[in-house]
C-alpha cells in the first residue's frame, strides 16, 4: 500500500519510521493521539532515551494530546489541507497546570512539532547564552554544556515556530557551539 493510501492509524503507526533520533537526545515526551471517525483511534507516542514507538490507547501522563478527525488528520498529513479545527491540550512541566490551545489554522509541521506551540521565543532565550558567555570556557563544562542545549536544540526550535507563524515555513534553523573544543562565539543561522 502507498503512503498516500495510509489511514489516520496507519500514520500514526508509521511515526516511529519517521522519527530523526539524533534530534531526541534528552529529550522525553508522550503524546496521545485521539482520533475520532473510521480509521482513527486513540495512541500514546513516547519518545525516550532516542527511541520511539507508538502504542494503541492511551498509557500513562501526556505532555500534550492531539485531537482530530480521523479525515482532517489524514488531509494535513498527506499535505492536501493546511487548515482545520483542532485542539491541543499541553501540559507544562514548569508549573503543572493544563493549557487548552484552539486552533483554527492548524498546519501540517505543527503537526509532528505540536509540543513545540507552548515555546514563544522571547528575550530571555538570548540573555541565556549571553550570561552563559560570561564564564565561557572552551572545555565541556557544566555551563559550556548548558550554553550547547540553548544554542544547539532551545532557540532553533522556537526560531523555527517564530518563523512558521510568520508564514516563513521552508526555513531551517541550526545551532553550534564547537565540535570538540567549545567555540569562543556560539551561532546560531537560518
Amino acid at each position: 500500500m502507498k503512503k498516500e493510501d495510509w489511514s489516520a492509524a496507519q500514520i500514526i503507526e508509521h511515526l516511529p519510521q519517521r522519527f530523526k533520533a539524533e534530534e531526541s537526545i534528552g529529550y522525553e515526551v508522550i503524546i496521545h493521539f485521539q482520533i475520532t471517525g473510521n480509521h482513527g483511534g486513540e495512541y500514546s507516542l513516547q519518545v525516550k532515551d532516542g527511541l520511539c514507538t507508538v502504542s494503541k490507547g492511551l498509557m500513562d501522563a501526556p505532555n500534550c494530546v492531539i485531537k482530530s478527525s480521523a479525515a482532517q488528520y489524514e488531509l494535513v498529513e498527506k499535505g492536501k489541507k493546511y487548515a482545520f479545527p483542532i485542539t491541543l491540550v499541553t501540559t507544562s512541566e514548569l508549573d503543572n497546570k493544563k493549557s487548552i490551545i484552539n486552533k483554527s489554522e492548524f498546519k501540517r509541521n505543527e503537526l509532528t512539532n505540536a509540543i513545540d506551540l507552548e515555546n514563544e521565543l522571547t528575550i530571555e532565550d538570548f540573555n541565556k547564552v549571553f550570561e552563559l558567555q560570561e564564564v565561557y570556557s572552551s572545555e565541556n563544562t557544566e555551563n559550556m554544556q548548558l550554553r550547547d542545549q540553548y544554542v544547539k536544540k532551545d532557540l532553533p526550535k522556537k526560531l523555527e515556530n517564530f518563523l512558521y507563524k510568520g508564514g516563513y515555513s521552508d526555513y531551517k534553523v541550526q545551532g553550534s557551539g564547537g565540535v570538540g573544543r567549545k567555540a569562543a562565539v556560539p551561532w546560531v543561522r537560518i
